[in-house]
């Protein structure tokens, strides 16, 4: 979690890459299946910042089993990074398929952040599958729960999306404008 964050942040990629991989090797020595996959997802996170998504996804797709078996709690988050990964691999039905287990997850534990991360990536997965009023529906909703926890910022960045498919895939220059202006 915080520590694959704060290397992103700070794009030390090749550093993480090494350092999750060493910790894979230490929990697998010590038989340790389950943090091993949090390991493995910690690394996933690295090579996909590096832009190795490929390497990135056989580390995660190895992690997610372990992970969903033991109800880790990094699992949503590796199902939101599965959604991506797949839907930049191509494999959008798969992608929604992450997604929606996801926000199903978040949604009964009521996860705010949770749920609001994985609508953010089922809105990409359809507005990439040509879907505009899902992405849309997707994308308000992700805004709403953002701002009812509080975090205004990144319901501004789901407003964004809002705006852009509104524009861009249904030529809405009303609705994009009256989302603008709230």
């Amino acid at each position: 979690g915080p520590l694959d964050a704060a290397l992103s942040y700070l794009n030390l990629t090749e550093l993480g890459t090494d350092l999750f991989g060493r910790l894979v090797q230490k929990f697998e020595a010590a038989g340790d299946a389950v943090q091993a996959a949090r390991a493995r997802a910690g690394r996933a996170r690295m090579f996909f910042g590096a832009g190795r998504i490929a390497e990135g996804w056989e580390l995660l797709r190895a992690a997610l089993p372990v992970l969903e078996a033991h109800e880790a709690p990094t699992l949503n988050a590796a199902l939101c990074w599965a959604s991506t990964t797949t839907r930049l691999l191509g494999d959008l039905e798969q992608a929604r398929r992450y997604a929606r287990k996801a926000l199903e997850r978040a949604e009964q534990a009521w996860s705010p952040a949770e749920v609001a991360d994985a609508l953010a990536v089922l809105a990409d997965v359809h507005e990439e599958a040509g879907e505009a009023r899902e992405a849309l529906a997707a994308a308000r909703r992700c805004a709403a729960v953002r701002r009812a926890d509080g975090d205004v910022l990144a319901a501004v960045e789901a407003d964004l999306k809002v705006v852009r498919v509104t524009l861009r895939d249904l030529g809405d220059v009303d609705e994009a404008e009256a989302v603008v202006r709230e």
